[in-house]
């Protein structure tokens, strides 16, 4: 009667386990990866798909000044910050005190270096931005190149936009001149 594994048995073993590692690493990278860039790419899409009528309700049915409005207003989500000394370390950050008559931020931190700005444009510029427009900047830098390149790649599968260099530059206009 056999009371043992063989070695034979053994290293099969670990062979079958060793080929699963190696699949399975890079799935729940994506997967890990994917879940903290959810809040990111559900806030474009959210803002794309109602940032106009909430702009709108605003304005039009609120009567609402679009000086006095705030990006929060216009885009909606849970847990926003004021600006302190570590806004790294919270996940949505609201900045109305920088310019407050000019703009209003509203920042979406993964970690100090990959994150999604909306800034909403409270009067016409210099540069050109008028009020009622949000220029919206998605930044990803990593010092891991593959790492770096998968985030750009879930967000642009996702979004279905192309990064110059490490960000995403987009101005999107909440009046419909139509």
């Amino acid at each position: 009667m056999k009371k043992a594994f063989t070695l034979l048995e053994i290293l099969f073993t670990l062979l079958i386990i060793g080929v699963l590692t190696a699949v399975a690493i890079p799935k729940l990278q994506y997967l890990y990866i994917h879940t903290k860039l959810m809040p990111l790419i559900e806030s474009y899409q959210t803002l794309h798909r109602v940032g106009r009528s909430e702009y709108l309700n605003l304005t039009e049915l609120n009567a609402i000044d679009p000086a006095t409005i705030s990006m929060s207003d216009i885009l909606h989500v849970n847990r926003v910050y004021p600006p302190t000394t570590s806004d790294k370390n919270k996940k949505w950050v609201l900045d109305d005190t920088s310019a407050p008559t000019r703009h209003s931020d509203l920042i979406y931190y993964i970690d100090s270096d990959k994150y999604i700005s909306y800034r909403y444009f409270k009067k016409d510029t210099a540069n050109g931005k008028g009020q009622g427009t949000i220029k919206i900047l998605i930044r990803i830098r990593d010092d891991n190149t593959k790492k770096r390149e998968l985030y750009k790649k879930i967000i642009s599968e996702k979004l279905g936009i192309v990064f110059t260099y490490n960000r995403y530059v987009e101005t999107y206009t909440l009046i419909n001149d139509e």
